[in-house]
């Protein structure tokens, strides 16, 4: 476990409420975290002048949304402009581009956010792959018997990968709402083992920290590992990442990940992951996991089909008309951007800007990190107009 100097004062979580505040990149820095290793051999995306070249010829400008007009800048500035700090695009394979800005390098730690939401959504498939978890339609009682409401025993593991439980989520930043109380708090089992019902499972989607939480918990009881123990040992070594990664922790004693928010990584290793989702779990003929998880956790759920409503308030934000226009989808704990025609676009999405675009389509994996992505609406279109060009 990597150690920190935590102050007093931010050993509980009014003083973290106001000390830390809320959400800046470089929060990983004030949590203890457990390491995850990496080993050799590791694996090198091929590089090309002819490539990168092509390239910068394909995507000199792009045009983005900001406050609803259009406009248009050269990509490199639009991506200085918005606070980027890593920014990889990847085709057959082969590295496009690779820029680094705000005084990163390809060695500079990025946190995930909510991308770690999608990489746990991983582990969960590898675990049903295994037989650790038996099926996503498993009443989560199953694997939580201290939910004693006869209520909860209709919520399924789906329900958590679809984020539409019916568990409370308000989206304010007051001190005993949730969203601050998931990312802040000294022991998040003991807050996610003790959630309040709003309504029956599969009525409306809400995004919700609590989900991943919840699914965190039953990945520690059903593999008897911690979740970054599994993650090295499913996907950070045999995937031949660069570097070593670290999951922030609630707290030492608690000794539980933020599941929802604090994988740290570097850009390129981030790019590793994508890559086994575009390859559908295979990685260099080694199955990794099932094909069938990765096509069924990066597809629209039906579930969001069987009511008009059912995206009415559960996002407050650009993702959240993304949603309701039908532009894209939600998947289990995956995003989706719809193609007209050939397999539809997916991504990992985290606070500040934090993306894995992946398009099948086009062969492609799209990493973006930053400080934050100041600037323009709705950062995603982006990434698909670039898809979209190669």
């Amino acid at each position: 476990m990597i150690g920190t100097n935590l102050l007093p004062f931010t050993n509980f979580y009014l003083g973290r409420y106001l000390l830390w505040n809320f959400a800046k990149a470089h929060d990983y820095l004030h949590y203890p975290a457990r390491s995850i290793r990496n080993a050799c051999p590791t694996f090198r995306f091929l590089e090309s002048e002819a490539e990168r070249k092509r390239f910068l010829r394909l995507v000199p400008t792009v045009s983005y949304r900001l406050k609803g007009k259009i406009l248009t800048a050269g990509l490199e500035q639009l991506l200085i402009r918005s606070n980027t700090t890593a920014f990889l695009v990847i085709q057959n394979d082969t590295l496009l581009y690779e820029g680094y800005f705000c005084g990163y390098r390809r060695d500079s730690v990025n946190t995930s956010f909510s991308v770690a939401k999608s990489i746990s959504s991983i582990l969960a498939g590898i675990a049903i792959d295994e037989g650790s978890i038996g099926s996503v339609e498993d009443p989560i009682t199953k694997y939580l018997p201290e939910l004693k409401d006869p209520r909860f025993s209709r919520i399924t593991l789906r329900h958590l990968l679809a984020m539409c439980s019916g568990l409370r989520h308000r989206f304010s930043m007051l001190p005993w709402s949730e969203i601050p109380r998931s990312y802040l708090s000294p022991d998040l089992r003991r807050l996610a083992l003790h959630p309040k019902i709003q309504e029956e499972p599969g009525r409306h989607f809400h995004y919700n920290n609590c989900h991943t939480q919840l699914l965190g918990i039953i990945l520690e009881r059903t593999t008897g590992r911690t979740v970054s123990g599994y993650l090295e040992e499913k996907l950070w070594r045999p995937l031949g990442m660069e570097y070593p990664a670290s999951w922030s922790l609630d707290s030492v004693n608690s000794g539980f990940e933020l599941m929802a928010a604090g994988l740290n990584a570097r850009s390129i290793d981030f790019a590793r992951l994508g890559r086994l989702l575009l390859r559908r779990g295979d990685w260099e003929g080694r199955r990794l996991v099932s094909e069938e998880w990765v096509a069924r956790s990066t597809a629209e759920d039906p579930i969001a089909r069987r009511w008009p409503d059912y995206f009415a308030g559960g996002f407050p934000d650009h993702g959240q008309k993304f949603l309701a226009t039908g532009a894209g989808y939600y998947g289990w704990h995956w995003w989706g951007y719809r193609r007209e025609k050939g397999p539809d676009d997916f991504l990992a999405t985290g606070l500040l800007g934090q993306y894995i675009y992946i398009s099948p389509a086009k062969n492609l994996v799209i990493v973006r990190n930053g400080l934050s992505e100041r600037g323009l609406d709705w950062y995603p279109a982006v990434l698909k107009q670039i898809a979209d060009r190669l």
